[in-house]
């Protein structure tokens, strides 16, 4: 079995081949170097294959995490080539990398946003060891693209909600309301303020 292959698969990644990996133990990291295969590099206006490579841009991403390997680097080597039929160079085209997020890959999106179904943004910042912040960015965004295919029910009102998990609102959040013992103990002070005797001002 090809160990490497399982890897790529097991991280979402595609057309590419593993030509270094380290293994950190202590800090549950992986780090993944990973380069395009040149054979599945193709023009993105053409669709052509290039004719010659002018160089390899080095792109970080962080990948899903693998096993006990909470945090999974890919230091992945992008195909910069020349297209004849365009008569210009650029990129190869990547499926794989989050059109949104460039810093990570669709397989760690997917993951984080199940995850942010079920859990608050911060606890999935937490276990994936990324920013809160980030991880609310990317559970708006794909609010946004699932709302494109989703309608709300007809008298549904959602704009009270806040997500406080990263202390980031919506709208002012309401004071709470006094608890039963508060409203209990100011009606006995009350009642006890007009008792027999206590009629005028102390």
């Amino acid at each position: 079995m090809d160990f490497r292959q399982t890897i790529i698969t097991f991280l979402g990644l595609q057309d590419v081949k593993i030509i270094d990996l380290k293994v950190f133990k202590k800090l549950h990291k992986i780090e993944v170097k990973v380069q395009q295969n040149r054979e599945s590099c193709f023009c993105r206006l053409c669709g052509e294959q290039f004719s010659t490579v002018k160089e390899w841009d080095l792109k970080i991403l962080r990948a899903p995490p693998l096993g006990v390997f909470q945090h999974v680097t890919v230091k992945f080597m992008q195909l910069r080539g020349y297209c004849d039929n365009c008569d210009r160079t650029a990129v190869a085209d990547v499926d794989w990398i989050h059109p949104k997020f460039s810093s990570m890959t669709c397989g760690l999106a997917e993951v984080a946003g199940r995850l942010m179904e079920e859990i608050t943004c911060e606890a999935v910042g937490r276990i994936l060891d990324m920013g809160s912040k980030a991880m609310w960015d990317l559970d708006q965004y794909r609010m946004a693209v699932m709302m494109q295919h989703l309608r709300m029910p007809d008298g549904l009102d959602v704009s009270y909600l806040a997500a406080d998990e990263v202390h980031f609102r919506t709208i002012a959040v309401k004071k709470p309301s006094r608890t039963f013992c508060e409203t209990l103990a100011s009606r006995i002070c009350h009642k006890s303020c007009r008792a027999k005797g206590r009629e005028s001002p102390i």
